[in-house]
Formats: structure tokens, C-alpha cells, sequence
């Protein structure tokens, strides 16, 4: 099992499963794929198909998308070190709740900015 994280963005190299990942990853909980679809301007089949080749990609690294019928998707870490460590290295600090209430700022803008060469 691969444990570098700066690795996932090397496994994960389409643009938009890096986003979904820091989508995932930033939220915490259940995140719908009409919601995630409409971040990513795709449809939700899109969603479901992006999930579907991220879920190999992510567990050589421990990690799972769980999903619920009618509720979404939600990434599931091996631990709480595992998290925090992800959401340092990422810089993730607020959760999506707060981000959403935001009409100025959307979600995929800021998730764009940490993508490696965006800065």
C-alpha cells in the first residue's frame, strides 16, 4: 500500500478526479453527485463513472469512497492520522458547510487552486 500522499495527484491524473478527490476530502460527509456534477458542470452519470475509476486509484493508498444510495459519496481514510494528514497536506481547514453559503466563491474555484502548478 503506497503511503506518500504528494503521490495520489501522480495516480490520480485526471483534473477532475483530483478535484472530486479534494471535493470528498473537504467535506467530510455525504456529497451527492448531482451536487458534485453540478460543481464540475458533467452530469451525474459522469460522476458516478469518475468514482468509479478513482475508487482502484485511491485504495492502493488505504483509502475508500463509500457511497448511499440517495445520499452521495464520502471518502473514507484509513484513520484520523491519515486524515489529518491529508487535510494539512492539502490545506484544508474549513469545512464545505461554510464554503457553500458563500454565493462570491465556488466550490471548484478554490479546490482548482490547490492542484500542483495552479499556484
Amino acid at each position: 500500500m503506497k503511503d506518500k500522499i504528494s503521490d495520489i495527484f501522480l495516480v490520480l491524473s485526471n483534473p477532475r478526479h483530483k478535484i472530486l478527490f479534494l471535493l470528498l476530502l473537504r467535506s467530510g460527509d455525504m456529497i451527492s453527485s448531482k451536487v458534485l456534477a453540478e460543481e464540475l458542470s458533467v452530469t451525474p452519470r459522469t460522476i458516478k463513472s469518475d468514482i468509479k475509476s478513482m475508487r482502484y486509484d485511491l485504495g492502493q493508498f488505504g483509502i475508500q469512497i463509500a457511497s448511499k444510495s440517495s445520499q452521495g459519496y464520502r471518502l473514507v481514510l484509513r484513520d484520523q492520522v491519515q486524515n489529518r494528514r491529508m487535510k494539512e497536506y492539502f490545506q484544508i481547514y474549513q469545512p464545505i458547510r461554510s464554503m457553500m453559503n458563500r454565493k462570491s466563491e465556488s466550490i471548484t474555484s478554490y479546490a482548482v487552486c490547490f492542484l500542483p502548478g495552479s499556484r
